[in-house]
């Protein structure tokens, strides 16, 4: 665990957190030490792009525990407060189920971290925007220059070749 690159944090059956790999300490900027006894959603607190509302019961880690199942969610922002460069993580949560007692549930949770690859869309949108904004100027500048060329711009009497 402590060698693999991909974010993990292991889960109690409450969703309590027993142990984080180092990748897990860089990506939420806390310690194991401070990670150990908190609860997922309260340490790594989650948000859709278009809502700055830290969700609650849609949180993925709060439904994987409550389904008692494995989860892969789509990517989130992570609610971290006063960062310069948004974090967008891919969570998934996956029971590991205790034979007899599930009081003994544990949960993988691992942290994809998707900010390069949400930036990059995000700057390609930008681009086709500008873009289809030029396309529009243009449209409506060659709009203009085919009008002039069928009404007098002064008169605005047809031309003959209209």
């Amino acid at each position: 665990m402590q060698y693999l690159k991909t974010p993990l944090v292991i889960l109690d059956y409450r969703g309590k957190i027993l142990d984080a790999n180092p990748a897990a300490e860089t990506i939420l900027a806390q310690s194991v030490s401070d990670l150990l006894g908190k609860r997922a959603w309260r340490a790594i607190p989650l948000h859709r792009f278009d809502d700055p509302r830290v969700l609650g019961f849609e949180n993925p880690v709060v439904m994987a525990i409550r389904q008692r199942s494995t989860i892969e969610a789509e990517t989130f922002q992570s609610a971290r407060p006063l960062e310069e460069q948004p974090t967008y993580l891919q969570p998934s949560c996956i029971l590991v189920p205790h034979e007899s007692d599930p009081t003994l549930n544990t949960y993988m949770l691992f942290l994809q971290d998707e900010t390069e690859k949400v930036m990059q869309q995000s700057e390609i949108e930008r681009y086709v925007l500008e873009i289809a904004e030029q396309n529009v100027q243009l449209q409506f500048g060659s709009h203009e220059l085919e009008e002039l060329a069928l009404v007098d711009e002064l008169t605005r009497i047809p031309n003959r070749r209209g």
